[in-house]
């Protein structure tokens, strides 16, 4: 399974990667390894996110039934934030699982991306106010995103934002973490 894994990995990482594997100088054996990791996150995160859904539905049966049952809809929304929290942590661990796979140099190219994206907020108000000439494409950053395998952007290696596109049901910020974990 695991070879198989592997083959995968680097026959759809290699073209996704090109420009951002040239960046950080990433060798084959990195890409296939994140395209592995990324592929078990990506797995683990689908499974969640079903029953992230049934959840929700049952969540929609409680509140429409007759006489409501608050102890059934606690014990759905606790289960909801629980989920969120495993989806959370596990994003974390991918990050720094695909991040350890980096040499010093790697890893100072990296910051500089994530740096970077720390400032596309700011970039996109200068361009909504006019402030500067040319346009930010955010279509050539999910394209790339989605071809890498749609790890979540923020916690991922590839993440400048793993699943940072939050998991429907989870309100994640661009780090994985919860709206309320990064309220200070």
């Amino acid at each position: 399974m695991t070879k198989y894994l592997l083959v995968i990995a680097s026959l759809a990482i290699p073209a996704a990667a090109q420009t951002l594997g040239a960046y950080l100088a990433l060798t084959e054996s990195q890409i296939a390894e994140i395209g592995v990791n990324n592929a078990a996150y990506n797995r683990m995160s689908f499974q969640k996110q079903e029953r992230l859904l049934q959840v929700e539905k049952e969540i929609v049966d409680e509140t429409t039934a007759s006489p409501l049952n608050p102890a059934n809809l606690g014990l759905r929304y606790a289960e909801i934030e629980t989920i969120c929290r495993e989806l959370a942590n596990e994003s974390r661990k991918l990050y720094e699982k695909n991040k350890a796979l980096l040499n010093d140099q790697q890893r100072s190219r990296l910051k500089t991306l994530e740096d970077a994206l720390q400032l596309l907020p700011l970039a996109y108000e200068a361009q909504g106010t006019a402030m500067v000439a040319s346009a930010i494409s955010t279509s050539v950053f999910h394209a790339t995103f989605d071809r890498l395998g749609g790890a979540p952007i923020a916690g991922t290696l590839y993440a400048g934002t793993p699943g940072a596109a939050p998991v429907p049901g989870c309100r994640l910020t661009p780090l994985g973490i919860s709206a309320r974990e990064a309220r200070p």
